[in-house]
């Protein structure tokens, strides 16, 4: 019994330890994404981290780093939150949530400001809402300097059009076959208090009728998988 205990502790704090401590591979990973910055200055990695035992929770994260400098979850500057849009190629929009709190209307409980090199983030925290999910196709893309715009969305003439910061895409041999989008609303009209919902999280994923080249989305508020090209 004795002995079960001290190996119980030794595994807890094992699963403590700081990533400074760890030599992180790219099996430790769940995923790892990146996109750079409109200003080309930086890089945004968003990544999750296995927990150490089966029954620990994965660990998770976003960061700002100078492009010269190496991935490390510790380095940089942390962004507690998520991130929501591109405001301009200097200024970056971050949406958190408050645990506990509750909307009395759509403006943000708090608002702060970081700056890092000269880029700021502006951070605006709301009592959290609900969410959802869905899953369409569409048959072309389209760039702007700050968004994305999806032609033929599940039936020829319908387009949408999101801010780039939030998106990510799924990569096979090359080509993109699926685009991720996480969609924020502050406001629900299908509910009895539109004005009192929380800040809500829903994930779109539209898959490609033609898939398309990857390199035309390594670009400025684009998540794109970088895990296997910095743990060769």
């Amino acid at each position: 019994m004795l002995l079960y205990v001290s190996c119980l502790l030794a595994s807890i704090l094992v699963s403590c330890m700081s990533f400074e401590e760890e030599k992180l591979m790219a099996k430790d990973f769940e995923y790892l994404n990146r996109q750079v910055t409109p200003n080309g200055r930086f890089y945004i990695y968003d990544y999750s981290i296995w927990g150490a035992m089966a029954w620990s929770l994965e660990t998770r994260g976003t960061v700002l780093l100078r492009k010269a400098e190496p991935f490390h979850p510790n380095a940089g500057e942390q962004i507690d939150g998520s991130v929501a849009k591109w405001i301009s190629e200097d200024s970056l929009l971050v949406y958190r949530y408050k645990k506990g709190a509750v909307a009395r209307d759509t403006l943000p409980l708090d608002v702060s400001y970081k700056k890092y090199s000269g880029l700021i983030i502006r951070t605006e925290t709301y009592a959290p809402g609900g969410g959802g999910a869905g899953y369409l196709s569409c048959d072309s893309v389209e760039f702007g300097k700050f968004y994305i715009r999806l032609h033929g969305v599940n039936q020829p003439e319908k387009i949408v059009t999101y801010p780039l910061g939030p998106i990510s895409v799924t990569t096979v041999g090359g080509l993109v076959e699926k685009i991720h989008v996480k969609l924020f609303s502050k406001y629900n009209e299908h509910v009895p208090n539109p004005l009192t919902t929380g800040l809500e999280s829903s994930n779109y994923t539209y898959t490609l009728t033609n898939p398309m080249d990857a390199r035309l989305f390594d670009r400025p508020g684009i998540y794109i998988d970088v895990k296997s090209d910095l743990f060769k």
